[in-house]
């Protein structure tokens, strides 16, 4: 599901999980990281995503 891109940057980010099998918990634990670092880091002053902006939309549109 997740691309090899997008893993490396939840590692980064201290999400260690089995990308592949998912609880509840840890979906909530992405976006709740994810959400907060497209809000800090991803957006440019006129709030447009920057590169890890982008990242991060892509990683949040595959939330079930």
């Amino acid at each position: 599901m997740f691309t090899a891109e997008e893993i490396a940057f939840m590692r980064s980010l201290g999400l260690d999980f089995d990308f592949d099998d998912l609880s509840d918990d840890e979906w909530i634990s992405i976006e709740e990281i994810i959400g907060d670092e497209l809000t800090l880091k991803g957006l440019d002053i006129d709030y447009n995503p920057n590169a890890i902006g982008l990242i991060c939309e892509e990683i949040l549109a595959k939330i079930p």
